[in-house]
């Protein structure tokens, strides 16, 4: 999850907003969501589905680079 926390960071910067900014959208407590960020829960899906509507993304499923199916 370090990529979506990465492309988190980048929608923030692109849109002009803080993390503080975004935990008030999402009416979390600020803190929470740096600690959710850094080290979260990675396994609430649920979780990251809000942090991504907020910003407008969307969590998409690709292949990895160099893996067959």
């Amino acid at each position: 999850m370090d990529n979506i926390s990465k492309t988190v960071d980048e929608a923030l910067k692109r849109q002009g907003l803080t993390r503080m900014a975004l935990a008030d959208k999402l009416g979390w407590p600020r803190g929470n969501l740096t600690r959710f960020l850094k080290s979260g829960d990675k396994g609430k899906l649920e979780s990251w589905q809000k942090v991504l509507e907020a910003l407008d993304l969307e969590l998409t499923a690709v292949p990895r680079a160099g893996e067959h199916g």
